[in-house]
């Protein structure tokens, strides 16, 4: 018998090729996307190929407007929720199932300000933007830019309520989350037949995001604060608005930028509320009694009219303020009366009011459409007899030996009231180099409440007592007062003592011994490390089973992750733990079988 020896080829040419889906072109939430690879397509370079679509939001029927768009960090890419590789014979190649879950942990992870920016160019992601920055001493928040946003074009009129033909076709290009995809080899794709790729989309609810800026679950103090009725500084009646105001508008401070109408985060035809930054939110963040600045029972008020008005802001050095006209008739009062008094706009936390959003309250089914959905293939071409001798050297009893990184997803539940768990894992991978164990929000949350994060897992709590929610609930992980943890496995336990996570979980500083394994074990996985910035907001807990080119053979051992919820404040949320495991595959293409060695 013949084998083929090692060798580095180079393709001496290389072009692009576009293939639309077998099953139409256009598909909604929920639906499998189909694209057959012919073995026409000799060879192609797996990480030059990306799926491309153009993207639309549609808004709920019936609901006030919001500044809508998809996950800040993900970006589409949160629409692809499975995705299965075969060959035309029918041989699996790979199969990801919730696969936004990992590349969550990806672009949380392999992020710097270049990257972001990138995504955000390509991917429909968006991030941190001068023009709507916090002056409230917030973190950056690259979930609140209204000026280079793709999902609408930034408002400079603020005359006319916010529809459905305000927001843009996004076009993306999102590379394919898989090994095979992921891999610098050329793909010998005449030699399987072809592929066929198999897209699965994720369902609405857990996709849709609203800004930071109108959001009081997540940093209430960058939303827009109430300055006065009136435009003066001038701290007396006239310019507080109580319940004896009669005015249907009211200026908001300069403060987090909002000094023009592109930069305010607010729609017109959005409905609101008011808070104050004094109020301590419960766990519930149950704003009634002196929680609320307003009347809650007159429901919500709508906003008519934005304006960056100098003529009345003479308090102000006549630099202008941003003006707020609402619509009254959906309350009891003829005019926008408040059941608490506002003291005139104030430098400090204590006494400022803020803006928030009551969109998503009640229900917000928004929703999404992939249209002219295509793969595109970085084919190329071989040197000349390449592809013969091949073929000539597979009939003549050859084997080729294709290796690609991969993942599989073990999953395994876990409830709030279980203070300490086994995680007993059926590892089955014969070349395994990293465990990334991702515990997810397994709470039933209303699509509602993920787009705006009401009640999802608090990831920490600012100096001034305000709860930060975590975005993207069900696909990041929460800490979620976890003691420690600890792997058995090889008969041993690993490592040899257990992990601290206290101060991480608690939200009080960081753990150091889980970050260095955590970056390990990322590194092991094919993850590059940029940065620790999310690390509260997707918990991950890691596990390096090889350093350097070595591998681990899981077979025939027993696997189990110990963890300990020992800390005075109970877990909060149910666990859905995504464990997934980094390992190589070997696809083994003889002159008559096709295998895959996991």
């Amino acid at each position: 018998m013949s084998f083929f020896q090692a060798q580095d080829l180079d393709p001496i040419a290389q072009r692009k090729i576009s293939i639309p889906a077998e099953n139409g072109l256009d598909f909604t939430p929920s639906q499998r996307i189909q694209f057959i690879v012919p073995p026409t397509t000799e060879f192609f370079q797996p990480n030059q190929c990306y799926l491309q679509a153009n993207v639309s939001l549609t808004f709920p029927s019936g609901k006030a407007p919001t500044k809508l768009q998809l996950d800040s960090s993900l970006g589409a890419n949160v629409l692809i929720r499975d995705i299965r590789i075969h060959t035309m014979g029918g041989v699996l190649l790979e199969e990801l199932q919730n696969v936004n879950v990992l590349t969550a942990v990806k672009y949380d992870y392999s992020t710097n300000e270049s990257l972001r920016h990138k995504r955000a160019l390509t991917e429909g992601a968006t991030a941190w933007t001068p023009y709507t920055r916090g002056t409230r001493g917030q973190d950056k928040s690259d979930l609140n830019d209204t000026v280079t946003n793709p999902y609408y074009d930034r408002d400079t009129a603020g005359d006319t309520a916010m529809t459905d033909a305000d927001l843009n076709e996004v076009k993306v290009c999102l590379p394919l989350p898989t090994g095979i995809f992921m891999g610098e080899r050329v793909f010998p794709n005449a030699l399987v037949g072809g592929l066929r790729i198999e897209c699965v989309l994720e369902e609405t609810r857990y996709c849709f995001r609203q800004l930071d800026g109108v959001n009081r679950h997540r940093y209430p103090t960058l939303n827009p604060q109430f300055h006065s009725i009136n435009g003066s500084s001038t701290q007396n009646a006239s310019g507080e608005l109580g319940p004896n105001s009669n005015t249907t508008s009211f200026f908001v401070t300069r403060t987090n930028n909002a000094i023009g109408i592109e930069n305010f985060p607010f729609a017109v035809g959005e409905t609101f509320r008011f808070f104050n930054a004094s109020y301590g939110f419960s766990a519930n963040e149950d704003l009634s009694g002196s929680g609320v600045v307003g009347d809650a029972t007159d429901g919500s008020f709508t906003i008519t009219g934005l304006e960056y008005d100098k003529t009345n802001a003479s308090g102000d050095a006549g630099r202008g303020l941003m003006k707020v006209t609402v619509d009254t008739s959906a309350v009891t009062s003829a005019s926008l009366v408040m059941n608490t008094l506002f003291e005139v706009g104030s430098s400090t936390n204590a006494s400022a009011n803020y803006m928030y959003s009551t969109v998503t309250e009640g229900g917000y089914n928004a929703t999404y459409s992939l249209k002219n959905v295509e793969l595109v293939i970085g084919e190329v071409e071989m040197p000349a007899g390449y592809s013969q001798s091949l073929t000539r050297g597979l009939t003549e009893g050859g084997t080729l030996n294709y290796m690609y990184p991969s993942y599989t997803n073990y999953k395994f539940s876990q409830l709030a009231s279980e203070r300490v768990a086994n995680i007993r894992l059926p590892l089955n991978n014969s070349k395994a180099r990293a465990i990334l164990h991702v515990p997810t929000d397994a709470t039933t949350h209303s699509q509602g409440d993920i787009t705006s994060c009401s009640g999802t897992y608090v990831v920490n709590r600012l100096n001034d007592n305000k709860l930060v929610r975590q975005q993207g609930a069900g696909l990041r992980g929460c800490w979620d007062h976890l003691s420690n943890y600890q792997m058995i496995y090889d008969n041993r336990l690993q490592p040899s003592r257990k992990v601290d996570c206290d101060k991480t979980s608690n939200k009080d500083s960081i753990s150091q011994q889980p970050m260095i394994e955590l970056e390990k074990s990322l590194l092991m996985a094919g993850i590059d490390v940029h940065s620790f910035r999310a690390f509260q907001e997707n918990a991950v807990i890691g596990r390096a089973l090889a350093l350097n080119d070595g591998v681990y053979d899981t077979r025939g051992k027993d696997y189990s992750l110990q963890v300990e919820y020992n800390e005075t404040t109970a877990p909060a949320v149910n666990k859905l733990w995504h464990n997934w495991v980094a390992h190589l595959r070997t696809l083994q293409i003889r002159g008559d079988s096709i295998q895959v060695e996991i």
